[in-house]
């Protein structure tokens, strides 16, 4: 049962989570890669074929998510971007709720409010500005669900799958593995 006290702060975290989408989805600048992404997406989403068309220096997996930005949003592109983002991290955040609360046996106030600090701080940290964290963050969630499911080969494809969003695998690999073994005992 919610006391008064958890209840104000759970309103709290909301209303700061709330002034944060808002303030970064309408007050944010547009960084110097998010174009370089999104001409690529646009690129993508015409018909054009990374590495033969388009030059690419990154992997593709994240430039094809952004297609999605193409094919179902109008009107303002970067905006449409920044809401597209901000799904994302909510979609991350639901993984990583689930996750710490069936693995940890956690309250659920206390998984919500770890969720909604895990939004706050990719949204103040670099989530408007380098795209690659905002999916690549997704997809290790992804893969910590469903290794305490114990469903190891969807595991390794969606830590794959954060590998080839952003080739910095040292951090998340190394995360993982720490996680993995606290996660044991």
């Amino acid at each position: 049962m919610m006391t008064i006290d958890n209840r104000l702060l759970l309103f709290f975290l909301i209303f700061i989570l709330i002034l944060g989408v808002f303030l970064s989805v309408h007050y944010s600048y547009i960084s110097a890669d998010a174009p370089y992404y999104l001409s690529v997406a646009r690129d993508i989403s015409n018909g054009d074929i990374p590495y033969k068309d388009i030059y690419l220096s990154y992997t593709p997996i994240m430039m094809y998510l952004n297609t999605f930005i193409f094919e179902f949003f109008g009107g303002d592109v970067y905006k449409n971007f920044l809401i597209f983002q901000i799904l994302i991290i909510v979609l991350s955040a639901l993984v990583y709720y689930f996750s710490i609360l069936k693995t940890f046996k956690l309250s659920s106030l206390t998984a919500s409010s770890l969720a909604l600090l895990l939004i706050i701080s990719v949204l103040s940290s670099d989530g408007n500005y380098i795209n690659l964290e905002v999916y690549s963050i997704l997809f290790v969630f992804i893969a910590f669900f469903l290794l305490f499911q114990e469903k190891f080969i969807l595991t390794g494809i969606f830590l794959a799958l954060s590998f080839f969003l952003q080739a910095i695998w040292y951090f998340k690999f190394y995360s993982f593995l720490c996680f993995s073994f606290f996660r044991k005992g």
